[in-house]
């Protein structure tokens, strides 16, 4: 595979995204670009984009400032961030099949976990989905339990985990 480069997502990328996406998880995870978008329009430089020399997309990460203890909800549209956020939250990471194995997924996190540092904020949270918390606990997040409501919309299998 050609080499891949790590760029900031726009709203250009909104097909491409709901494409991957489409790829990768079952139909109740598809979120809808108002959904997406407004994250990417909230916190645009929280959301990457792993493109190859054609720039074709072979991987995202939406991610933002928030509070630990809640989990955003899929397919809620934020209007806002916290005002006073303790966490870092990686609500969305994607891998197009071909692109896996190849450490895309790792680099997307550490810099995610750079941002974060960045802002002063050393806990990562997110929601793994589609029983990933293995692939989740190798890149350093464990369960943390929390039981918010938000946490259900995510399916019965979803676990709240935590790194930092």
């Amino acid at each position: 595979m050609s080499s891949l480069t790590l760029r900031l997502l726009t709203p250009a990328d909104a097909e491409a995204v709901l494409a991957l996406q489409q790829r990768v998880y079952p139909p109740t995870h598809w979120e809808r670009w108002a959904v997406l978008g407004a994250k990417q329009a909230l916190y645009p430089a929280g959301c990457w984009a792993a493109v190859d020399a054609q720039d074709r997309l072979l991987a995202y990460l939406f991610s933002h400032p928030w509070r630990r203890g809640t989990a955003p909800a899929l397919h809620g549209e934020l209007t806002q961030l916290p005002s006073h956020p303790d966490c870092y939250a990686l609500h969305d990471l994607a891998l197009a099949p071909e692109a896996r194995g190849q450490g895309l997924a790792r680099r997307l996190v550490d810099g995610a976990r750079a941002h974060a540092q960045g802002l002063g904020l050393t806990t990562l949270t997110l929601v793994a989905v589609q029983n990933s918390a293995g692939f989740w606990q190798r890149m350093g997040f464990e369960p943390c339990g929390v039981q918010d409501a938000s946490l259900l919309s995510y399916g019965a299998n979803a676990v709240a985990m935590v790194a930092g």
